[in-house]
């Protein structure tokens, strides 16, 4: 069994434009909109592993997650003015962060894994697959 601390990172970006199409009563002419949002963030974690064989390995992380979400959405000819409106959002946590994967060793140095990790203040699971390499 070994144990570690990692710290990962992570930023996105996720921009759409689109139109809200005329709905009866509700407005007269299609409506053009806009979202973009981003998410950073920076995440510590304990790793505790335990081996099931000599080629694989089970492993668990528990950690805090800081984080930071914002969003912005614009629509086009509101009301009879044909005004543009534009809601910005923006929130930041520090929360929870669990994982659990396992990893297949090739040979002394490089291995294979995969991994779940659900990060609690943004509702967000991650699944991820890669490569790894020890030199002890």
């Amino acid at each position: 069994m070994y144990s570690l601390l990692g710290v990962s990172g992570f930023a996105g970006l996720d921009h759409s434009d689109g139109t809200i199409p005329v709905i009866p009563g509700l407005n007269t002419v299609a409506n053009a909109t806009n979202l973009t949002s981003t998410a950073t963030g920076v995440n510590v974690s304990g790793v505790a592993s335990v081996a099931a064989t000599d080629q694989i390995n089970f492993f668990g992380k528990a950690g805090m997650m800081m984080w930071d979400k914002e969003a912005s959405v614009t629509v086009k000819n509101v009301g009879p003015s044909a005004a543009t409106v534009t809601q910005k959002t923006a929130t930041d946590g520090v929360d929870l962060s669990l994982g659990a994967g396992a990893e297949y060793k090739i040979n002394d140095n490089w291995g294979v894994r995969g991994e779940v990790e659900h990060f609690d203040g943004l509702n967000a699971n991650l699944y991820s697959a890669g490569a790894t390499f020890t030199t002890f």
